[in-house]
């Protein structure tokens, strides 16, 4: 049987968050979720306390509020807790998927830092060169502003993502500093936002100077081009908003999968799930001083009070 592991991580400020009150508040929330599987777990809001808490997918309230955010209580594919109080603080993990569990005091987890190495402008060059047979940029033109860290390949052919010094103007060159076409410098943004294993269909998005947003392939075919409410990010789904608008995005289809529309805001975009590929992913909806999830397909979660 697989277990659910609670790590209590605590340290203390000028007054102490009592190490009982943690592991109180971790043996509470399992023994009010042990019957439901993580994936049958949602962040509800509640509004007297501006926090969230778990529910079933059925809206039957499970804990009370707890998380200042509602990427903070759920699984994916564990549950990792800060919790802020006037005493101090203390960080509940809890892991695994079973109706048992341990519960174990452990230290800060300690942070480890990488740091890329920089790369150099040269005056001597008129592209980039890379370190031995790697993709990794060591150099590039002094020409450039901006280069990425690292090269792709294309066609046999090595290719960098580069922002001219002179205009900040964004492109994508060879290692000779020859512009690919449909990307010589004319975009106010570029940067990768899709591509499949051998890197043959690169999708990138960008803004051009009139404002208008889009994705484009490395061979210049565009989609949403003019469609596009705001800047990307993420690798799944992204939430487009401008004032009067809000839409959500396929990042892997470059589809809507909600489009924009003036009915209600969407915000953050939370994966609940043990494995990525079989998550379910939410929009949290805002709605004047109400908090609710709704699914891709826009179906409602709320919990009964």
């Amino acid at each position: 049987m697989k277990k659910i592991v609670i790590l209590l991580a605590i340290s203390f400020c000028a007054i102490s968050l009592q190490a009982q009150n943690c592991d109180s508040i971790a043996q509470s929330i399992v023994e009010r979720i042990k019957n439901y599987s993580p994936d049958n777990l949602l962040p509800y809001y509640g509004k007297e306390s501006e926090k969230w808490g778990l529910m079933s997918k059925d809206g039957k309230i499970l804990t009370q509020p707890l998380a200042r955010f509602p990427s903070d209580i759920i699984f994916n594919p564990n549950l990792h807790l800060a919790l802020y109080e006037k005493e101090g603080f203390c960080s509940i993990k809890i892991y695994g998927s079973d109706y048992s569990y341990e519960v174990d005091e452990k230290e800060h987890d300690i942070s480890v830092m990488t740091i890329d190495l920089p790369i150099r402008a040269n005056p001597n060059i008129n592209g980039f060169t890379t370190s031995g047979n790697s993709t990794y940029i060591n150099a590039y033109s002094s020409r450039y502003k901006d280069l990425s860290n690292n090269a792709f390949m294309h066609n046999g052919r090595l290719y960098a993502m580069a922002q001219l010094a002179e205009n900040n103007k964004h492109g994508i060159i060879d290692q000779e500093g020859n512009p690919l076409p449909h990307f010589d410098f004319k975009y106010n943004s570029l940067y990768i936002i899709k591509k499949d294993k051998n890197q043959s269909q690169l999708w990138f998005y960008f803004e051009e100077e009139t404002g208008k947003k889009g994705f484009i392939n490395i061979g210049g075919k565009r989609k949403l081009y003019g469609k596009l409410l705001s800047p990307v990010y993420g690798s799944t789904y992204d939430c487009q908003s401008n004032e009067e608008k809000t839409g959500v995005v396929d990042l892997r289809t470059l589809e809507w999968v909600i489009k924009p529309q003036k009915n209600f805001r969407m915000g953050d975009i939370i994966r609940i799930g043990q494995k990525e590929e079989n998550s379910t992913y939410y929009i949290v909806v805002y709605q004047g001083d109400e908090r609710f999830l709704i699914d891709m397909r826009k179906k409602i979660y709320k919990p009964i009070q």
